[in-house]
C-alpha cells in the first residue's frame, strides 16, 4: 500500500487535536513526544528548544503551515547533520494562535539556521520566539525570548 504525503500529514495532525482538545479541560502534557519515561536520568544533548508562536492562522487549510516546515526541515538538513530537527507543531483549533517546537543541540544555532525561512514567510510575522538553552528539567535554564519583524 502506497500512502501520500497528504495522507501521512493528515495522520500525524491527530495528536495535535488531541492535544488542542485536551489543553482547556485543563490536561497538560509535560516534555517531547517519545521523549521516554520522567525517570530518565541523563538528558539528551538534542534538548535545547527553539518554539515559534505565530498568531492568526487561516484555519482550516494547513498547507500553507505544511509548505513552510518543508522549508524549514530543508534548511536544516542542508545546514549539516547535527543542528536539530522539527518536532512538530500545535495549532489551536480555531487558529488563534499556533507553535512549532525545534530541538537541537544548540538553541542559537538551531534558530539562525530556520531564521530566513521564518522570516520570510507571512504566516510568521510577529512571531513569538522562544530559546532554551538546557534540557526542560534543568533548573537554572536561561530562556531567550524575543519577536519577529511584523
Amino acid at each position: 500500500m502506497i500512502l501520500s504525503l497528504a495522507t501521512i500529514r493528515s495522520w500525524l495532525l491527530i495528536p495535535a487535536v488531541l492535544l488542542a482538545l485536551a489543553v482547556p479541560m485543563g490536561i497538560w502534557l509535560l516534555g517531547r513526544q517519545g521523549s521516554g519515561s520522567s525517570s530518565d536520568a541523563v538528558p539528551a544533548p538534542d534538548e535545547q528548544l527553539v518554539r515559534v508562536q505565530f498568531f492568526d492562522y487561516p484555519v482550516p487549510d494547513l498547507s500553507r503551515l505544511f509548505e513552510l516546515e518543508d522549508r524549514l526541515e530543508a534548511a536544516i538538513s542542508d545546514a549539516g547533520e547535527g543542528i536539530g530537527e522539527l518536532d512538530g507543531d500545535e495549532i489551536a483549533l480555531d487558529g488563534s494562535d499556533g507553535y512549532l517546537f525545534f530541538y537541537g543541540s544548540d538553541a542559537r544555532r538551531l534558530f539562525e539556521t530556520i531564521r530566513p525561512e521564518l522570516e520570510a514567510s507571512d504566516l510568521m510575522r510577529g512571531a513569538i520566539i522562544m530559546l532554551r538553552f538546557g534540557g526542560p528539567e534543568d533548573e537554572d535554564v536561561r530562556i531567550d525570548t524575543f519577536k519577529l519583524p511584523s
